[in-house]
């Protein structure tokens, strides 16, 4: 099986719900070879079973499968192509700082989301931090710099096309780490051509 059949199982599905049986003929596939890549799919909460179809024929009746409400655009690259142009809108519509501002205020509230204030330790929220990040893409560490401040270093942006032409971006993911751990985060970039490093940095007081 091949990423291509399983996005075609997906564009079948999509267009509406349909059973093993039903998905081998559309594909030229044996019926095995269907339940295994649908069973990935299950497991990636992409689709799920529905209805239970009797046809009346020999054998077990089967499941219709569906995709789960929600998970549409869990494989989308449309993202970063809109991002990439949404800073550029901003960029020529508005002021500098209200672009900052409008980006920052994102970062916020995307950690508000994660809800991690609940947890009491400034460091254990910030792991969870990077976690979610790195779930969205990024390949962030935690370390501390020789002069005790806590960095996240991440070498895999995943809005670097947006993040050269606008540091903007990094704003506001600078914003959802001091959101999110309550510390001092400020970024500090290094946008070369060759290499993009996502650097963010928080100073810590001394105790």
């Amino acid at each position: 099986m091949t990423m291509t059949s399983r996005g075609h199982i997906l564009d079948l599905i999509s267009r509406r719900s349909q059973t093993v049986a039903e998905l081998a003929a559309a594909l030229g596939l044996t019926r095995t070879a269907v339940v295994v890549q649908l069973q990935q799919l299950e497991a990636d909460g992409l689709v799920r079973r529905g209805r239970l179809m009797r046809t009346g024929a020999a054998g077990k009746p089967g499941y219709e499968y569906e995709i789960v409400p929600g998970s549409e655009d869990r494989l989308s690259q449309a993202y970063g192509p809109l991002l990439e142009q949404l800073v550029v809108v901003l960029g020529r519509s508005l002021p500098a700082e209200q672009v900052t501002a409008i980006m920052e205020e994102a970062g916020r509230e995307l950690a508000r989301g994660a809800a991690l204030s609940r947890l009491d330790d400034p460091r254990e929220r910030l792991r969870q931090a990077v976690v979610i990040v790195n779930s969205l893409g990024a390949c962030a560490e935690i370390f501390e710099d020789p002069t005790g401040a806590l960095v996240v270093e991440n070498r895999r942006c995943p809005f670097a096309t947006a993040v050269r032409r606008d540091a903007c971006v990094c704003r506001a993911a600078a914003a959802f780490f001091r959101e999110a751990t309550g510390l001092p985060f400020e970024q500090k970039c290094e946008r070369g051509e060759a290499q993009l490093t996502c650097r963010y940095v928080a100073e810590l007081e001394e105790r």
